[in-house]
């Protein structure tokens, strides 16, 4: 298959990555989904590209259309490959030899109510009932267009993926949301299909943002276990060209080489064995119904190999441009794009029926019934340029029909063949064979229609809907909307006296502890200063977290440090230096430094505070000062500004010495350590760069000063250097210990911890990119393999606390009692201490905003690990709870119905 991008996701990662902008580190940079392949390929060759057969799709599911909900040519098409094996076994029987298809018993007929009214509320349970686990769902299932969708077996459930990351399970009869998830970050492309008991999702993706992030996951629909089952460390897992067996336990995907993405099979037992295609080639691959063999796609000349799957022998090749497996086996097809199609034996190639079309063929697509082959080709006369789509018994291999559409169409063949819905400019229609309009039916814009394989229900997508028809008559039974979803969260942070969580994005800042749950009027792209007993403010705003929630000071100002109980902070604008208490912030005092201008922060930090907050730190064009804030007397430390005047500055914690950082006389960079009582210089380091961290220990008595080529920890009072360690490169952290003895130098995938001593206690050279470690330094947290580890560095215990990703972001409280887990917009708090057999030790928390009734919404949502939760009572009608069992089975029930624990936050927390 291509893997240039669809104009859908193009616009859906651009909106994505514009609302991320701000985001963690691990979320700062796009993933390149074009191939250096696709850039040689004639136009003509391209449009071939994205109209690729789904013949690898045998449960029908629509993946990526060319123009999500815009109506894009042939926006319809399957264009890209299907990647589930696994799930093949799951839509139909075993390969037969003949060209034949089993009957398929219907279920009983569906009927979609999307419920609007909501019970009144039962009184609530008892809080220390024993819950079986669940799960609260969302009755939005996604933020934005879907991605991709699929039915399982019986076509009640549909599996859905969307551009917002998530992964939803919809009850087309009951009109609900039976379980939904956010997987992954908002960029990249993914596949999603059931396995074939329908008791999980098998999900595909192609990553983003770090390596290693792309890959196959499992998630049990029961447990709710997430967990991967394959994760190659490539930066891009090209979805096109891997493949997973019906077993589960055999794959197929690229390697990359010096010749391209060099296709390989992996067997259950982890070994791996090249396949004999020629990288530069091999453009798809997919596993046969079944799983005996194995199909490649290969480009000039176009070709279709087919390889023994266990293996790894070449059986044959044979010219063709497209291929489809018919759904449950038995057939493969196969055509050129001269419009030769040609039906044949999956095990083998060979031949079994031939058929001569009269147009260009740029598709194939077996209807879900398995009896049917679509085959849409390109009218070439002078009087219509649009599509010809063509309808194929494979039985008899006779063509059934011949239809005409127009250019921009989304097309979905009915299971049983009898009927094709087209989708274009606004209009949905039926259409019989003869061409006959059975129904027709004004609709928004369509981007993936899926019908399934009873037969008389049919999926339509768009970016604003999922909407679910009666067949052939068009009858609507309802909808779910998708603009409904969790907000973007940027970020997490402990306040000092680990009490209170704060989550903060774009979308808001909300507090959670001992209080419970506290939606401010604020958002934040940055951490917010957090004060001791909860509150604070949000420095991107100056928007208040305390009593004066949104007060802001009459006149604006950045801010430029604050004191480490966050009580305190200092303000700088064009009027000068100014201190606030943070619970006050229209009551600001100037400080004393007359000289001071904002001029002087353009090249670093320009003012700083000390911990307490009782003295501040300037400089300025002509001199170094710092104030002392009870008494407002000022000291200067320096005389009139020379070419290598000091650029920034800080305090130590208790704020005796003074750092000044300059640009060198001879280049690189300056560092200075004065004491501030009498402005005696304590030492002086030249650095070549400034490439380099510094940080002072709690009590003030040493720098830490980090660089690639070393650490050194100095004493300061003597500027004797106490210990040397290694460098490292990509800074991400550099501090010390709580207690001071100890200093943690961390780069993207390492740690190293220093003592004073020099004693080099840990140095992780291939740690997991994303980890943690505590503010005593004894314990680290670290997603290792797709699960999240916690392990004291003092007794070298392990705990494994569940799944996770390597984009998340991972915080310890500062006395380590809780571990925050940021999965884009959820955050799970894990318990590390005490006992927590009444309350679950994970606590999840997510804000859903939406519209209700023109305005936005916001409601708080907590649920713990036995499935019980707490929510804004005033919206519990736009949830449902899900109670234990199959997902097909489990009882759906209004929110208010389910173990709702009131103040579950604050007893998490200790409240």
């Amino acid at each position: 298959m291509g893997t240039r991008r669809t104009q859908s996701e193009s616009e859906s990662e651009s909106e994505s990555e514009s609302e991320s902008e701000s985001e963690s580190e691990s979320e700062s940079e796009s993933v390149s989904e074009s191939e250096s392949e696709s850039e040689s390929e004639s136009e003509s060759d391209r449009v071939r590209q994205s109209r690729k057969q789904c013949g690898r799709d045998a449960c029908a599911g629509p993946r990526y259309p060319r123009a999500m909900g815009i109506g894009g040519r042939r926006a319809g098409a399957r264009g890209h490959s299907l990647f589930l094996g696994l799930v093949l076994a799951a839509c139909g029987a075993p390969p037969v030899s003949s060209i034949t298809h089993p009957p398929l018993t219907p279920p009983p007929e569906p009927t979609l109510v999307v419920r609007e009214d909501v019970p009144p509320a039962p009184p609530a349970p008892d809080p220390s009932a024993t819950v079986a686990v669940g799960g609260l769902v969302f009755q939005g299932a996604h933020r934005r267009g879907l991605t991709d969708l699929a039915f399982d077996r019986s076509g009640r459930l549909l599996a859905t993926a969307s551009a917002d990351g998530s992964v939803a399970v919809i009850d087309v009869e009951a009109g609900v949301v039976r379980a939904s998830r956010r997987a992954f970050v908002r960029t990249g492309s993914r596949r999603v299909r059931f396995e074939p008991g329908g008791e999980g999702l098998v999900i595909a993706s192609s990553g983003g943002f770090f390596e290693g992030t792309g890959g196959v996951w499992r998630w049990d629909l029961r447990s709710d276990l997430f967990a991967p089952v394959l994760r190659p460390q490539t930066f891009y897992f090209d979805l096109d060209r891997f493949d997973l067996h019906p077993d589960g336990q055999h794959a197929v995907f690229a390697v990359p080489s010096d010749d391209g993405p060099a296709p390989h099979l992996r067997r259950a037992d982890g070994t791996e064995v090249p396949l004999p295609l020629e990288p530069s080639r091999t453009r798809g691959l997919a596993f046969a119904p079944g799983g005996r063999t194995l199909q490649a796609t290969l480009g000039g000349p176009p070709e279709h190999a087919l390889l023994d799957a266990r293996t790894g022998e070449l059986l044959g090749t044979f010219p063709s441009q497209h291929a489809a497996f018919r759904p449950g086996g038995g057939l493969w097809a196969t055509a050129t794009r001269e419009g030769e199609l040609t039906l044949r034996d999956p095990r083998d190639g060979r031949p079994l029926a031939n058929l001569r079309l009269p147009t260009p063929v740029e598709e194939l697509r077996f209807a879900s019934g398995g009896d049917t082959l679509l085959v849409l080709g390109t009218a070439d006369d002078a009087v219509d340029d649009g599509l010809v789509a063509y309808l194929v018994d494979v039985r008899t291999g006779s063509l059934r029909a011949t239809l005409r559409l127009p250019e921009e169409s989304v097309v979905e063949p009915a299971a049983d063949g009898s009927a094709l819905f087209v989708a274009t400019e606004g209009t949905l229609r039926a259409l019989g064979l003869d061409g006959e309009e059975l129904a027709s039916t004004s609709l928004a814009r369509v981007g993936l229609l899926a019908a399934a394989a009873h037969g008389r229900t049919l999926v339509v997508a768009s970016d604003a809907s999922i909407e679910v028809w009666e067949v052939p008559a068009l009858r609507r039974r309802g909808a779910i909307p998708l603009e409904r979803g969790e907000h973007s969260v940027w970020g997490v942070a402990f306040a000092p006296d680990g009490e209170e969580l704060v989550t903060f994005g774009r979308g808001g800042v909300e507090r959670w502890g001992r209080h419970g749950v506290v939606l401010t009027t604020c958002s934040s792209n940055a951490p917010p200063i957090l004060r001791r007993g909860g509150g604070g403010l949000v420095a991107g705003t100056l928007c208040g977290l305390g009593a004066t929630e949104g007060a802001r000071p009459p006149r604006g100002g950045g801010v430029l440090s604050h004191s480490a109980d966050g009580a305190l902070v200092l303000l700088g604008d064009a009027s000068g230096l100014r201190v606030a208490d943070t619970h006050d912030l229209t009551a600001a005092r100037p400080v004393r430094a007359p000289r001071w201008s904002a001029e002087s922060c353009r090249r670093g930090p320009c003012a700083a505070m000390d911990a307490a907050g009782a003295n501040v730190a300037y400089v300025s064009g002509r001199d170094v000062g710092v104030v002392e804030l009870a008494s407002g007397r000022a000291r200067s430390l320096r005389g009139p500004a020379r070419a290598d005047a000091p650029h920034a500055v800080a305090l130590s914690p208790d704020g005796r010495v003074l750092l000044e950082r300059r640009a060198g006389r001879a280049g690189g960079v300056e560092l200075r350590a004065r004491t501030v009582a009498d402005g005696r210089i304590r030492f002086e380091a030249s650095m070549p760069n400034d490439q380099f961290l510094t940080t002072f220990d709690p009590g003030g008595a040493h720098l830490a000063i980090g660089s690639a080529a070393e650490t050194r920890i100095v004493e300061v009072s003597s500027g004797r250097v106490r210990a040397t360690g290694p460098g490292v490169a990509s800074f991400r952290e550099l501090r010390f210990a709580r207690d001071g003895l100890s200093l943690v130098v961390r780069a993207f995938d390492r740690l190293v911890v220093l003592g004073l001593d020099g004693e080099v206690r840990l140095d992780a050279p291939e740690f997991a990119p994303t980890f943690a470690i505590s503010a005593l330094v004894d314990q680290v947290a670290r997603c290792d393999e797709g699960r999240l580890i916690v392990e004291s560095l003092l007794t070298a215990a392990r705990t494994d606390r569940g799944p996770c990703r390597l984009t998340d972001e991972l915080v310890f409280s500062p006395e380590a009692d809780y571990l925050a887990q940021r999965d884009d917009a959820v955050v799970r708090v894990h318990r590390l201490v005490g006992a927590v057999e009444d309350l679950g030790d994970v606590l999840t928390l997510r804000t859903y905003r939406y519209y209700h009734e023109g305005a936005l919404r916001s409601v708080p949502v907590a649920e713990d690990a036995r499935g019980r939760f707490e929510v804004d009572a005033s919206a519990l009608g736009e949830f449902r709870w899900r109670g234990p069992g199959p997902i097909g089975e489990a009882p759906m029930r209004a929110g208010t119905e389910g173990p709702r624990v009131e103040r579950l936050v604050a007893r998490f927390f200790g409240g």
